[in-house]
Parts: C-alpha cells; structure tokens; sequence
C-alpha cells in the first residue's frame, strides 16, 4: 500500500497503516514549512534522510540534516521548515492509541488552516 496526499508544503507518500502505527515519508518543499502543532493521541518518530531545515521541538530549534532523528512525544509541539534548496525528506512514523489524520491541534499556521 502507497497513497500520495499533496499538501500546501509539500507531499507525503503514506506506506502502511495500522489502527496504531502508520508509516509516511514527508517531502518539503524549499521555503515551507508544516504547522505548529501537537498530537492527542499518538506519538512519532522522525528521521530526516535529505535536505536541510530547522525543526522546532516544544520551543527550542534544531538544525537538521541528513542522518538527524527526533522523538516527538504525544503533546510536544513541533514542526518543521524546509531552508535549504532541496526538498526535506523526512520518513516519520506515528504510533500510539490513535494514529488519524484529525488528531492534529494546530498553534500557528503559516497558510491559515485551523
């Protein structure tokens, strides 16, 4: 199974979904960035497999790059920006109680979805 979503930054291609653990591969375009935000109910994991950005993690900023990983625990507020040229490709894996698409509360949005 593989679906591609286009997003306003970007793309993500989603490989396997369970009720509890989902595996995606995020493609962030130069210059975007994903929301502020934080989960209910699942956690992820992150590694960063090309490109450059600044990932945000409950207020502090992280360079990353090729090789970089990050634990994002459920209500840690994250996201990340894409500064380099490049796309960002991140491989992100969602597990917990609930792993859904609704279950993103956004803080700051640069392209005003709530």
């Amino acid at each position: 199974m593989s679906r591609k979503i286009k997003k306003v930054w970007g793309l993500y291609k989603e490989f396997a979904r369970e009720d509890d653990c989902v595996m995606k591969q995020l493609v962030v375009e130069p210059n975007q960035s994903l929301s502020y935000q934080f989960h209910e109910y699942r956690n992820e994991f992150w590694y960063v497999s090309s490109g450059k950005g600044i990932f945000t993690l409950n207020g502090n900023d992280f360079e990353v790059s090729h090789g970089d990983t990050f634990n994002i625990l459920i209500k840690d507020k994250h996201r990340v920006r894409n500064t380099g040229a490049e796309q960002l490709i991140i491989y992100e894996m969602q597990y917990g109680p609930k792993c859904e698409e609704t279950d993103i509360v956004r803080i700051k949005d640069d392209y005003g979805r709530v």
